[in-house]
């Protein structure tokens, strides 16, 4: 048996009990998700990586500063990656309601060539459905 035919049939059963939970087909973001891990698991299991690089990549933010959200007054006006609170300016994004203090929390969470064409589609036309990343003030909560 060829080495391409074992393979596939691992993943075929790595696939099956990934999947076996849940009710309906894995949607786009589900299947990047467990890309992602089944790479970051490799990357482990070959040495590749350390268990702290490891536990870094499953892990990478833990989002409002790990503040508890049972205490967050107002989601609109903290920021998702530090959990800074009570903005008075920063990124907004629509639709999500996400929050960023700076550029460098935003960062964490979108790409530079993201930021840029979000940004690029905002100053070609402000009112266009896509401008949904923004600068924006808020009046001070506290």
């Amino acid at each position: 048996m060829s080495k391409q035919l074992e393979l596939n049939k691992l993943l075929v059963k790595v696939l099956d009990i990934y999947c076996e939970p849940f009710d309906e087909p894995l949607n786009g973001d589900d299947v990047d998700d467990i890309v992602v891990h089944l790479k970051n698991q490799l990357n482990l299991l070959n040495g590749n990586i350390t268990q702290d690089e490891f536990d870094k990549l499953e892990n990478p933010i833990n989002y409002f500063g790990g503040k508890d959200v049972e205490e967050i007054e107002d989601f609109e006006t903290i920021c998702y990656v530090c959990g800074k609170d009570h903005l008075t300016e920063g990124y907004h994004i629509d639709g999500i309601g996400e929050s960023y203090c700076s550029k460098e929390c935003l960062l964490r969470e979108i790409t530079q060539e993201e930021f840029d064409n979000w940004m690029k589609i905002l100053e070609d036309n402000p009112d266009d459905p896509r401008a949904i990343l923004y600068w924006t003030e808020w009046e001070a909560t506290k």
